[in-house]
């Protein structure tokens, strides 16, 4: 039986991923603005993990934002095919680390 947080992870992937897909391939303004509102939760995300806001805080929304600004770069500068094998590989190796630190 597949345990609750495995399910999650499952599902929203299910349901993100294509969503991610379409806006990276449509590129241009929907890319950016799908990439702001993602970077608008995942900052609202690190400030509530982190109780403590002030250097930690900082440096983390620094990275988040240094993250976002080079996935919007390399998406306009490069070549889309490239982008999309960039992406994928991240997709497997986040499944691998995840199977692999269950194990």
């Amino acid at each position: 039986m597949i345990n609750k947080e495995l399910q999650k992870r499952i599902l929203s992937s299910i349901i993100l991923m294509p969503i991610s897909f379409f806006f990276i391939i449509q590129g241009s303004l929907a890319f950016i603005f799908f990439l702001s509102l993602i970077f608008l939760l995942t900052s609202f995300e690190w400030l509530r993990m982190t109780k403590n806001r002030d250097l930690i805080g900082i440096f983390g929304l620094f990275f988040l934002f240094l993250s976002f600004f080079s996935t919007i770069y390399l998406r306009q500068y490069i070549v889309l095919n490239f982008f999309l094998f960039l992406i994928i590989i991240c997709i497997f190796t986040d499944i691998g680390g995840y199977i692999f630190g269950k194990i």
